[in-house]
This record gives structure tokens, C-alpha cells and sequence, in this order.
């Protein structure tokens, strides 16, 4: 199992679109084969702060979800729009 933690920050500008924006991604994601777990949480101290956090039965299911339509539209619509580089860690599940 391969567990992934992001670290999205957005520009206060496009907080509220960025929000909308997740439960229609989330949705496309979560049926996804290989797809166990994915969610999205806000700072409650800074609402610019976003993690996801996925579990993966592999890799192979990761790099799938990686080329899909809904998150590269996702990317395409907010890469210019994050105040800092997203932060990805991957982890592998050991117990």
C-alpha cells in the first residue's frame, strides 16, 4: 500500500474556487481502481493550506490517477494560482 501526503498551498484569490473545485475531483478519484482512500483537508490556521491524502494499493494505480483527465484539469486550471510549489510525500505502509 503506498500512502501519499500532499501539501497544497493556493493564493487567497482562489480559495473558494479551489474548494469548489475538490469534490468533483475527489469524486472522480475515489473510482478509481487501486484508489483506497482520498481526501482533502483544510488548515484551520491558514484556509490558503490544503493536504490530501491518499492511499494507493501501488504505484501502478498512483501513475494511472496521475495522467487522468479530472486531476491534470485540476492542475492546468490552478498551477499558475499556488502561492508555493506543492509539497509531495510518498510513504509505504508497513504496519
Amino acid at each position: 500500500m503506498l500512502t501519499i501526503v500532499a501539501r497544497l498551498t493556493v493564493n487567497p484569490s482562489t480559495v473558494d474556487r479551489f474548494v469548489e473545485a475538490l469534490g468533483p475531483l475527489a469524486a472522480a478519484t475515489r473510482a478509481e481502481a487501486g484508489c483506497q482512500l482520498y481526501e482533502f483537508s483544510q488548515s484551520n490556521d491558514d484556509p490558503c493550506v490544503f493536504v490530501a491524502y491518499e492511499k494507493w494499493t501501488d504505484q501502478a494505480a498512483l501513475d494511472l490517477h496521475m495522467a487522468t483527465p479530472h486531476l491534470q484539469g485540476l492542475i492546468a486550471d490552478f498551477g499558475s494560482e499556488f502561492a508555493a510549489a506543492p509539497v509531495v510525500e510518498p510513504f509505504t505502509t508497513i504496519a
